[in-house]
């Protein structure tokens, strides 16, 4: 389970860089051009994902405030950095972890203040599932903004490299 976690969080961290990647290309308008979709701009979409990531970093640290580490208005590259900051947190984290640790239940609360048991593996594969979700969220997004080069982020596309 170990290894697959470790795969994972790399796939992710690899994917998030080609998502920033495309992001840095984009002008101001295009990324915060209103669409239909869960979130209504390219970098409201990718501030959620990212402060997402970075929230449940903080709730396996043991800390359960709600956090805005970016912001809509934060300057594009620094959104990038932070994003990528929480990706590499992330495969740290799995890596920091034996077997047991990772089968460990995490006690947390969601934003409505209920309170969760979740072992820390399941939390880990939530997170990448999440960012997966929004990931192909962003491709469309991007393609209705007039950004057409966009390449594969399917796990297999990295597997293969």
């Amino acid at each position: 389970m170990k290894t697959l976690l470790t795969q994972l969080t790399e796939y992710h961290h690899w994917a998030t860089e080609k998502v920033c990647d495309w992001m840095l290309r984009c002008t101001p308008e295009q990324q915060h051009q209103q669409q239909i979709s869960s979130f209504n701009t390219l970098i409201s979409t990718i501030t959620h994902m990212a402060n997402a990531e970075y929230n449940w970093l903080q709730r396996v640290a043991g800390n359960s405030i709600w956090q805005e580490g970016v912001t809509t208005d934060t300057a594009t590259a620094t959104i990038q950095q932070f994003w990528l900051q929480q990706t590499t947190n992330w495969i740290a984290f799995v890596k920091n972890n034996d077997i047991t640790g990772l089968m460990q239940p995490l006690v947390y609360q969601n934003l409505k203040g209920e309170t969760f048991q979740t072992e820390l593996y399941k939390v880990v594969m939530h997170v990448m599932n999440h960012a997966t979700y929004h990931r192909g969220q962003l491709v469309t997004m991007f393609r209705n903004v007039g950004f057409t080069d966009v390449s594969s982020t399917d796990f297999i596309t990295y597997a293969r490299l």
